[in-house]
């Protein structure tokens, strides 16, 4: 469910909280490509990555 947030007009994405990260190293961005890969692992959504079918 989205919600509306008295900082934006249209309806968010993230919470409130959230703040973007500059993905300026391979580092980062190798991090933040796993944490999507195997977050649905992790909340025993699917038993291996490749399982979970994005739209």
């Amino acid at each position: 469910m989205t919600q509306k947030s008295g900082r934006a007009k249209n309806y968010k994405l993230w919470q409130d909280g959230f703040h973007p990260v500059i993905l300026d190293t391979l580092e980062k961005i190798e991090q933040r490509v796993n944490y999507i890969h195997y977050n649905p692992v992790e909340a025993e959504i699917v038993f291996h990555e490749r399982d979970y079918v994005l739209w």
